[in-house]
């Protein structure tokens, strides 16, 4: 997950970006070229470049553009574009993950994470999915890994939202309460 400072930079590119795909009814093909565009971006020689200050970025760009070639559409190029003029490509993995949290908003859908000391059962995962909706009232997502450290129980995080109903939680907090 990136840092704040990479939200911060990221948010009015990934804002200006949906509003262009939402105005212009194209969501999925401006997910498909942040996707492309990410992966490139991802690559440890474009990292390596684009790290380097001696590198043009707009050479970046070119680069980028002719990896995209499948997925480029007149808006996207010029948003790509101005992300190179701006030196902001090492920002575009932040970017796509703010415009797929804006389209998941959009359609009234949210991840939620969720760690557990044991694995889930399959029934186990759709009565939590349904029990995480109904609380909720959207659609959700799950997000699901395994943690052995939690001891027993689960973790559960939405948002700035956290439920902690691990052992581990449950002992620190009584831990905390015996201590004041």
């Amino acid at each position: 997950m990136a840092d704040m400072s990479w939200t911060s930079i990221a948010r009015p590119y990934a804002k200006a970006a949906f509003n262009a795909a939402v105005e212009e009814e194209n969501l999925e093909s401006w997910s498909a070229l942040l996707n492309q565009a990410t992966l490139i971006v991802n690559d440890k020689a474009m990292q390596v470049l684009l790290k380097d200050p001696r590198f043009d970025k707009m050479a970046a760009y070119e680069c980028l553009l002719a990896a995209c070639k499948r997925q480029m559409f007149s808006s996207g190029e010029n948003f790509l574009k101005l992300i190179a003029l701006h030196q902001r490509l090492l920002v575009l993995p932040e970017i796509k993950q703010l415009f797929e949290h804006y389209m998941a908003e959009r359609a009234n859908q949210i991840t939620v994470q969720a760690v557990s000391a044991i694995p889930l059962t399959q029934t186990e995962g759709l009565a939590l999915t349904s029990v995480l909706e109904k609380r909720l009232q959207r659609e959700v997502k799950l997000d699901y890994a395994v943690d052995d450290s939690l001891l027993g129980g689960l973790v559960v995080r939405v948002g700035d939202l956290v439920i902690d109903s691990s052992v581990r939680g449950k002992l620190e907090r009584l831990r905390a309460t015996l201590v004041n």
